[in-house]
């Protein structure tokens, strides 16, 4: 019995091993575009990205690619997001352009793979605020004079 244990405790670990989602900790300059990585190996039916930001504080599901109808926007397009992965290479990934302090929070890519279910990995996305330079310039003081009308 032992050996049959350790066999499956085995197996258990390197099936999960395998169906490890990648992602990561993300920073960008506001303005500026970051890559969302997302990778898995194993047999895949969907990818689906869900956020949960500033400026849309309730979970929503955004986007979806499909290996029949590849990548599409859900509950309105959004031009700032690129498909940059390879469905038959187990990659989601997506670019994210023009990025504003309301788009901080956490991405969720979820592969739906099957039998085995879903898988997900979350990627918080920290913003760096934009630096201003403010100048000064000092005019020349303007002297008024003043006098007395009768």
């Amino acid at each position: 019995y032992l050996i049959l244990i350790l066999y499956l405790i085995l197996l258990m670990i390197l099936i999960f091993i395998f169906l490890m989602v990648t992602g990561g900790n993300k920073t960008v300059a506001q303005g500026g575009t970051v890559v969302l990585p997302c990778k898995l190996i194993d047999t895949l039916s969907q990818i689906s990205w869900q956020r949960t930001t500033r400026g849309k504080p309730q979970n929503e599901h955004f986007f979806s690619i499909l290996p029949t109808d590849g990548p599409k926007f859900v509950n309105g397009h959004d031009k700032r997001f690129e498909f940059i992965g390879i469905f038959d290479d187990n990659n989601g990934s997506l670019q994210f352009a023009n990025v504003t302090l309301m788009d901080e929070g956490i991405y969720t890519c979820i592969f739906t793979l099957f039998p085995s279910g879903n898988h997900e990995t979350e990627i918080p996305l920290n913003l760096l605020g934009m630096m201003f330079t403010v100048s000064i310039q000092m005019l020349p003081f303007n002297s008024f004079s003043c006098r007395r009308i009768r």
